[in-house]
């Protein structure tokens, strides 16, 4: 191979190399997911419900939105559950972003539960929709077991009282 032949294919290979090397440059600087700031507010809403799907009224709720690491709460906002189960809390454009961590943490009447996701970039990202199911039936006299077990107490206070006052 003569001199030029050889300086040629050395300079195209000098020139893929270097266009390789800024290809692949461009897609580690502009390629790496960063958080996108959001353009709109973000809306956060959903039922809460104990596991026989009946609705929890009254259920406090705070919802937390924190960066992706989970150690910098960006907001915090609160509820209380309206006659249907329902909250719905509003947060600013400036308080999340894309890839947030959105917490809801709900008390009702002692008994905790939390639910979370992702703040997603879909077609409606200012819309979150985070329910809370509680893994247990809470107790309530409308239920069948809190029937039955109500009833008994209050049977076995009337035996111990009968067989108290007739002793007497």
């Amino acid at each position: 191979m003569s001199l030029s032949v050889r300086s040629h294919a050395l300079k195209l290979v000098l020139v893929t190399a270097s266009v390789i090397i800024l290809a692949l440059g461009s897609f580690v600087i502009l390629g790496v997911p960063q958080a996108a700031a959001a353009d709109d507010p973000k809306l956060v809403w959903g039922w809460v419900k104990d596991s026989a799907d009946r609705v929890l009224v009254g259920a406090d709720i705070v919802v937390n939105i924190w960066d992706p690491t989970n150690t910098t709460n960006r907001a915090s906002r609160s509820d209380t559950t309206d006659g249907a189960g329902f909250y719905s809390v509003n947060f600013l454009a400036a308080d999340w972003q894309i890839g947030d961590w959105i917490e809801v943490l709900c008390d009702y009447n002692g008994a905790q539960d939390d639910n979370g996701t992702v703040a997603g970039d879909t077609a409606a990202p200012f819309i979150q929709y985070i329910n809370i199911t509680y893994p247990y039936e809470i107790p309530e006299f409308g239920s069948a077991l809190g029937l039955i077990v109500s009833g008994a107490a209050v049977g076995a206070v009337a035996v111990v009282m009968m067989v108290y006052f007739r002793r007497k």
